[in-house]
């Protein structure tokens, strides 16, 4: 894994990082070893790179990718196998770390509609979940919304519903089907679910799907903290 810190300030640099392998030992990931590496300028930016191999379960591992938000992650060995709950509860973690931070941020993800129509692969097992949102405003604007989202995940929607939840808010029930971890979990981001159910009593992650996973929530929390700078400027 690769954690890169950018400054305009050399000073800054190495600390940061250094307090950040710091941190993530403090939350109880094993590093097996690191390295940080010089600091490089470069058209007055400095930059270096914290490289670790570290050795933790998926949970930690998910929360520290967006925490950190690394540049690249690499998996070494080993599938996941979690089991319902687990897999609820992680799904919960990433839906209240972005929930507050877009909440914070005052901002909204901005899904544009997908140019191709998609049909699903009869032959394919999907991954059945169902998400709760609580949402306000026009209930047509929502369903579009929703499905700009499950769409821009490769996800398909196969009952959508919204009923009234006191003054003003609307609760958003919809039952999908997702073609890997990788589209749930995008979806889990961008729609801050309040709750999730699923039929399945287990689901087992690749090496693939946990890299995967990783980056994009990766991404996600950089393309936050992106926009939140932005918007200072």
């Amino acid at each position: 894994m690769y954690i890169e810190v950018q400054s305009n300030e050399e000073a800054i640099v190495h600390p940061a990082l250094e307090k950040a392998l710091n941190d993530i030992k403090s939350a109880g990931i094993e590093i097996i070893n690191s390295n940080i590496e010089d600091v490089i300028e470069e058209e007055d930016i400095y930059s270096s790179v914290l490289e670790m191999e570290i050795k933790t379960d998926f949970r930690k591992y998910v929360k520290m990718a967006m925490i950190y938000s690394p540049t690249s992650i690499h998996v070494l060995e080993g599938n996941v196998l979690l089991e319902k709950k687990e897999f609820l509860e992680i799904l919960g973690d990433v839906s209240n770390m972005v929930g507050k931070l877009m909440k914070d941020f005052e901002m909204m993800f901005k899904i544009l509609p997908t140019k191709t129509k998609r049909v699903m692969d009869e032959e394919k097992d999907y991954i059945p979940l169902t998400i709760f949102c609580n949402v306000k405003g026009d209930e047509e604007k929502i369903r579009e919304q929703a499905e700009l989202v499950f769409a821009d995940s490769r996800a398909y929607i196969s009952k959508m519903k919204i009923r009234e939840a006191g003054k003003d808010n609307l609760i958003l029930a919809i039952e999908g089907n997702f073609p890997d971890a990788e589209s749930i979990f995008e979806t889990a981001a961008k729609m801050t679910p309040i709750a999730f159910a699923t039929d399945i009593d287990e689901i087992e992650l690749s090496m693939r799907d946990i890299q995967v996973v990783g980056m994009s929530l990766s991404s996600l929390t950089s393309e936050i903290a992106f926009r939140k700078i932005s918007m200072n400027l």
